[in-house]
C-alpha cells in the first residue's frame, strides 16, 4: 500500500515539473491551468497523507486489538483451569462424604441387626416369675421372730386388715407386740392399700416394741 502511494506522488511530482518546464508561461490558459493542477496535487497530496495516517492508526489499532484478544485467551484458560481444578476437588470431596454416609448407614444396619440378635436371645431367656411365694402363718411367725424380713405375696379378695391380722395373730402367739398399719406403710413406700394387685409383694416389718 505504501509503495503504491509513493509512486502516484513521484508520478504527480514529475507531472508538475514538466509543467513548470512549458514554454508556455506567458499564457494565461496555461498559467490558469498550472495553478488548478498545483491545486489538485496539494489535495491528492494531503489525502495521501491522511491514508498513511489511518493506515498506520489502523494498524496500531489492530496490534492492541490482537494484545487483547491474547490476554483474553489467557484469561479463559485460567478460568478453565480453575473451573477443572474446583470441578475436580467437588468431586472428590462428594465421593468422601458419599462414603461417610455409606459407612454410617452401614453401621447403623449393623447395629440393628444386632439390637434384634440381642431381643432374640432375650425372648429365649424363660421369664422368673416376680410373684412372691405365699407365705404361711407358721412361715411368718418364724422368720419374722428372728428378725428376718419377710415378703407376703397378695391373693385374690385380700385386704391390708386382712394381712395384719394374719400376721398380728401369729406376732400375738409368740409373745411379740402388735404391727400397725403405719408401721407397715411405712415400710412399703408407694404402696396404696386400697389399690393391692394379686401377686404384689409386701414387706412385712418386725413390729416395734413399743406399739400396741
Amino acid at each position: 500500500m505504501k509503495t503504491v502511494l509513493l509512486a502516484l506522488i513521484c508520478l504527480m511530482v514529475a507531472s508538475s515539473r514538466r509543467l513548470h518546464a512549458a514554454p508556455s508561461e506567458t499564457n494565461t490558459t496555461a498559467v490558469v491551468a498550472e495553478q488548478e493542477a498545483e491545486e489538485r496535487y496539494n489535495r491528492l497530496a494531503a489525502d495521501v497523507q491522511t491514508l498513511l495516517e489511518t493506515q498506520e492508526l489502523i494498524q496500531k489499532n489492530q496490534e492492541e486489538l490482537r494484545q487483547t484478544f491474547e490476554s483474553l485467551e489467557a484469561e479463559i484458560r485460567n478460568i478453565k483451569e480453575e473451573q477443572n481444578r474446583f470441578a475436580s476437588k467437588f468431586a472428590q470431596e462428594l465421593e468422601y462424604y458419599a462414603n461417610k454416609l455409606t459407612e454410617v448407614d452401614q453401621k447403623r444396619v449393623a447395629d440393628t441387626q444386632l439390637i434384634l440378635t440381642n431381643i432374640a436371645q432375650l425372648a429365649k431367656i424363660p421369664a422368673v416369675p416376680a410373684v412372691a411365694e405365699p407365705v404361711s402363718s407358721s412361715r411368718a411367725t418364724n422368720e419374722l421372730a428372728e428378725g428376718l424380713p419377710e415378703v407376703y405375696a397378695v391373693k385374690k379378695n385380700d385386704t391390708l386388715l386382712d394381712i395384719l391380722a394374719l400376721y398380728n395373730a401369729n406376732f400375738q402367739r409368740r409373745g411379740l407386740p402388735r404391727l400397725t398399719r403405719s408401721q407397715l406403710l411405712e415400710a412399703n413406700p408407694g404402696l396404696k392399700p386400697d389399690r393391692l394387685r394379686v401377686g404384689q409383694g409386701i414387706h412385712i416389718p418386725m413390729p416395734a416394741k413399743d406399739s400396741k
